[in-house]
């Protein structure tokens, strides 16, 4: 019995609320993009591919960099790098929008 035992709270700030929101959103991303390119409803050589891959990997980028999770947030850093690489490209040569 005690009466005043305090009360722990996981209760997040509303920054960190967004910033776990838009991770999820680049999961999202992610994994639609993998499977729309995997059932054949979009080309690895499209501005679409690219784009959601450069959306996805930059918002989980942001997202672990917040929470100084550095290895996962590089390696989604290069992944930026590789889809602005790629949509450069396609725009020099020409792709396809799906």
């Amino acid at each position: 019995m005690h009466p005043h035992k305090s009360k722990r709270t996981n209760k997040k700030s509303a920054p960190s609320v967004l910033i776990e929101y838009i991770g999820w959103i680049g999961v999202s991303l992610l994994l639609l993009n993998y499977v729309l390119l995997s059932s054949g409803l979009i080309t690895g050589q499209s501005y679409f591919y690219h784009g959601m891959s450069l959306i996805g990997s930059l918002s989980l980028g942001f997202e672990a960099w917040h929470k100084r999770d550095r290895q996962p947030a590089v390696l989604n850093f290069i992944f930026v790098s590789i889809a602005i690489y790629a949509i450069a490209r396609l725009l020099i040569v020409g792709g396809v929008l799906y």
